[in-house]
């Protein structure tokens, strides 16, 4: 599995911090949801590409050697 970025996701839960403040613990949770669901949507497109690049490789080396 690849992890996207400490930072990145520091920087989603500071943004939910202060909306939680601003709006209130009903409104924060679906924004936490939805930012759960972003995160998860990230890992998953960085692991296709990172599967993307791997068979691209491999599609190439086959090429290359045979």
């Amino acid at each position: 599995m690849v992890l996207i970025e400490s930072s990145e996701i520091l920087s989603a839960l500071k943004i939910l911090q202060n909306f939680s403040d601003e709006f209130g613990f009903y409104e924060a949770s679906k924004a936490y949801l939805s930012i759960i669901k972003f995160i998860k949507s990230m890992e998953k497109d960085k692991e296709d590409y990172a599967n993307y690049k791997h068979e691209l490789y491999e599609e190439f080396s086959l090429k290359v050697s045979g």
